[in-house]
């Protein structure tokens, strides 16, 4: 795991060292990302689907796509970089 050694001098003055790393949500979100591009597809084919749903569900799906990105790269260079 990626680790990043940050020194904190406090009353003691002894360092601390913080990880750095995913947490489970990671999962969830791409589980999320999913679900939201499904449900656009469902939705795009309903009597229901107008301008204003198209931009809501690109809003959402834009953010999350970013955050899909993020992930890939950490974990990418978590493999790489051990």
């Amino acid at each position: 795991m990626l680790t990043l050694a940050n020194i904190l001098f406090g009353e003691n003055g002894l360092p601390a060292i913080t990880s750095i790393g995913l947490p489970e949500e990671a999962v969830l979100s791409t589980i999320f990302l999913i679900l939201l591009l499904s449900t656009k597809e469902i939705i795009s084919a309903s009597k229901y689907y107008n301008e204003k749903v198209e931009h809501s569900f690109d809003i959402q799906i834009v953010s999350m796509l970013i955050m899909f990105f993020a992930i890939v790269i950490f974990k990418t260079m978590e493999v790489l970089y051990p």
